[in-house]
């Protein structure tokens, strides 16, 4: 069953400077919570493709994903394998006024364990609300 999950935030930053943070694939090991490693392996002009390494609840995961970009709009990353059967995270970045962005995510995970799946059950609903924290603490030390 497809566990899902949605928030937003306004944060103080031009569009395309928090597209270009999140578009940054390899750096969220940095600040994202759960990353343990993102190596690009493959680059096009529209997308990549990227080995990464998460850590839920401790049980640390590698997969394989593709990043769709549409700078500076949005960023959109799946993956069906590894632990997943289908993941898909969705990055929006829509100005809402000068200077201010309204940032949304989505996501999207069906696992192919049961027990993982239970387990997303009671994670998911609070899953998103630190990764967009983390983004506005990069934005903070990088763009401020």
């Amino acid at each position: 069953m497809p566990q899902d999950c949605h928030a937003e935030r306004r944060l103080a930053y031009p569009p395309a400077a928090l597209y270009a943070l999140v578009a940054d694939v390899e750096s969220y090991p940095a600040y994202m919570p759960g990353w343990r490693a993102a190596r690009i392996l493959r680059r096009t002009a529209t997308g990549a493709q990227v080995e990464q390494i998460v850590s839920l609840v401790g049980l640390r995961k590698q997969f394989h994903s593709v990043a769709h970009f549409d700078p500076p709009h949005g960023l959109v990353i799946q993956a069906d394998g590894g632990p997943f059967r289908h993941f898909r995270l969705a990055w929006r970045f829509t100005e809402a006024t000068v200077g201010t962005t309204l940032v949304q995510a989505d996501l999207t995970m069906v696992f192919r364990s049961g027990t993982m799946e239970r387990l997303a059950t009671h994670l998911m609903p609070n899953m998103l609300g630190p990764v967009i924290t983390a983004l506005e603490h990069r934005a903070a030390a990088l763009l401020s």
